[in-house]
């Protein structure tokens, strides 16, 4: 699995509807920590095949600051089901994400 992008308009089809985990990064790709924790997701998806892993470029639409409620980048959601489960703002190393993960999918 990999990393993808994802629009607004794809949100609720991708998010809310899913089965399962799925994390979502807001970023910007003029800012290094979103960068990093971009580069941190994809060696992520690599070891968790069933968990899917998007992306939203936060200046690519005022509707996903507005609707998710994000103050600050990077943020991550995590989706289990389709529902928000826990979300942290700020760059998260591997060891991190995957204790989140590890919680949420028990």
């Amino acid at each position: 699995m990999e990393v993808l992008d994802i629009s607004m308009y794809s949100f609720k089809e991708k998010i809310l509807r899913s089965k399962g985990l799925v994390i979502l990064s807001l970023y910007a790709k003029w800012y290094k920590p979103s960068k990093e924790q971009i580069d941190i997701l994809k060696e992520i998806s690599k070891e968790f095949d069933s968990i899917s892993i998007y992306k939203i470029d936060y200046n690519s639409s005022k509707e996903i600051k507005d609707v998710l409620e994000i103050v600050s980048i990077p943020t991550l959601i995590f989706f289990k089901n389709g529902k928000e489960e826990f979300r942290i703002t700020g760059s998260q190393t591997k060891k991190q994400i995957k204790l989140i993960i590890s919680a949420l999918k028990d």
